[in-house]
């Protein structure tokens, strides 16, 4: 049993998979990966400068099943929320350029050139709205929803 949350391990395995992401990998963009909220890396609480395109991640809504008095474990449906920004600024093309993110996102989560198993089960990809953010801001950004399931172990 561990006593700090069993979703943290499938939090890392997440960023390992999204690390993939590089031209250097065959992937169109180079984006840099944050834990946490989007919203948060542009409004000046984050000690680094935030270059685009960028990949912040986070837990969105946990949904445990079959949760009784009793249990030594729990199965947790875990519905973690991708967002990625491109530059509106300087880019010529930013729709294409978010469809290209949005496509290497999906593929590093579900192909591993070093054939190494997901620490989660059950990874569905689900809907992925795509947004401007408040005038002025110089990006444009989608929302890929992704869940998973994660036992917790309480005993």
């Amino acid at each position: 049993m561990n006593i700090t949350s069993d979703i943290i391990p499938a939090l890392d395995d997440i960023k390992r998979r999204l690390e993939q992401i590089s031209t250097a990998n065959g992937y169109t963009s180079n984006p840099s990966i944050k834990r946490g909220w989007l919203e948060m890396l542009f409004r000046g609480r984050n000690r680094h400068e935030v270059t685009l395109p960028v990949i912040a991640y986070r837990p969105a809504n946990s949904n445990p099943e079959r949760a009784v008095p009793g249990n030594s474990n729990l199965t947790d449906v875990v519905t973690v929320l991708l967002d990625c920004a491109v530059s509106t600024k300087d880019s010529a093309t930013p729709v294409d350029d978010l469809l290209n993110l949005l496509k290497d996102v999906r593929r590093s989560l579900v192909f591993d050139p070093d054939d190494r198993k997901l620490v989660i089960s059950d990874m569905t990809i689900e809907d992925c709205p795509f947004d401007l953010p408040e005038s002025g801001d110089d990006y444009a950004f989608f929302s890929q929803k992704i869940s998973f399931k994660v036992v917790e172990q309480y005993a």
